[in-house]
Order: structure tokens, then C-alpha cells, then sequence
């Protein structure tokens, strides 16, 4: 609306901070619709459209958000904006979306595999697009060609989750993980938030 600047921030502040929990009941009203299709047509707002996106958890517009992850004319930080909020829109078409953005390497590329942590694996049953998402990542620490900096973040992304740290345990313990990761690997894992990882990494 026309209300004041520091208004608007303030009430973008609270759509931010309320729409995933007490305020859920407005992520599928026509309002918010309205509201976000109109930020994300203005390129001095589509930042705070796309963070709106991803509060609301609005999978629907995954398409949209992927159009500005790829546009090669938008501002880079605008662009990884677009990849962070990927990262938050739990779906096959986001995991694949931000392994393809990220390969071959460029600018993009590490904070897609910080984008991919959101969305790995949570529980004992994971979706398919959380298995995707743990497997890519897997790939990015093993993989000969990745640069120091993606294996790194990808090397973070799994020390950040449960069936990511078990699999970098298991990956040490058979000699698979790469030498020159073993001791960024040692320093997470010591200091898991997963005890029993933890331990096990102590032992290791």
C-alpha cells in the first residue's frame, strides 16, 4: 500500500517471522498471493517477495522462483536470494532446480549447496527429493573435479545433519572421504549436535 517505508519493513518483518508458524492459515489466501506476485514483478522489491515465498513455503512458485535463480541479467545477489529461497521449498523440482543452477561451477554453485542443506533428510522415512538432495551433496565431497570450496560447503551442509553426519562417519571408516577433508571433517563431527555421531566421531 501506501503506507510509510519503515511500516512496510516492519509488517515484511512480521509476514516474515509468522507466516510459518501462527499466521500459517494466510499462506494459501488470495491477499498473500496478490501481495507477492506484486513484489516479485518489481526488481527493487522481488528480494523481499522471494523471502515471503520462502516463509509461506510456497511450492507452487517454484517455477518462479527458478526463472530469476536463471536469469543471468538479474543482480547476483537478487539471483541468490533465489537459490536461498530454493533451499526452503521442500520439493523434487527445488533439489533438482539448484543441482542444475549449480553445475558446472560458477558463482552460484556454493550457495546452492548451502541452499541443498535445507532440504535433506529429517526423519527416518525421508521423502524422495530429501534422499536426492543428501545423495548430490555426497557426490559434491567425493567428487575429484569439485572445487575446495564446494566440497567444503558440501562437507558442512552433511556435518549439519543426521543421516549426513552417519554417512560422512561411515564414508571415514571405510577410507572413501577424501584426505584432505578428514580434518574439516574431524572438527564438525567432534562438535556434532548429534551425541551419539559425536561420539562415534571421537572414537573414529
Amino acid at each position: 500500500s501506501d503506507a510509510a517505508p519503515e511500516v512496510k519493513a516492519r509488517a515484511l518483518d512480521q509476514l516474515r517471522l509468522h507466516l510459518p508458524t501462527k499466521w500459517k492459515s494466510l499462506q494459501g489466501g488470495e491477499a498473500l498471493a496478490t501481495v507477492i506476485d506484486k513484489l516479485l514483478k518489481d526488481g527493487q522489491t522481488a528480494a523481499v517477495g522471494l523471502q515471503l515465498v520462502a516463509a509461506a513455503g510456497s511450492t507452487e512458485r517454484i517455477d518462479a522462483v527458478v526463472k530469476v535463480a536463471r536469469d543471468e541479467k538479474a543482480p547476483l545477489e537478487l539471483r541468490k536470494e533465489a537459490i536461498r529461497t530454493l533451499g526452503k521449498l521442500p520439493s523434487e523440482k527445488s533439489v533438482d532446480a539448484l543441482i542444475n543452477i549449480g553445475a558446472p561451477k560458477n558463482p552460484l554453485s556454493v550457495e546452492c549447496v548451502n541452499a541443498l542443506a535445507g532440504l535433506l533428510p529429517g526423519g527416518p522415512k525421508p521423502p524422495a527429493f530429501a534422499t536426492k538432495a543428501l545423495e548430490s551433496l555426497q557426490l559434491a565431497v567425493t567428487l575429484e573435479s569439485a572445487t575446495p570450496e564446494i566440497k567444503s560447503a558440501a562437507l558442512a551442509a552433511l556435518a549439519g545433519n543426521r543421516a549426513g553426519t552417519v554417512w560422512l562417519l561411515d564414508a571415514h571408516q571405510k577410507g572413501d572421504l577424501p584426505k584432505a577433508l578428514v580434518a574439516e571433517a574431524g572438527r564438525l563431527l567432534r562438535n556434532s549436535p548429534f551425541q551419539g555421531e559425536r561420539n562415534r566421531a571421537l572414537l573414529l
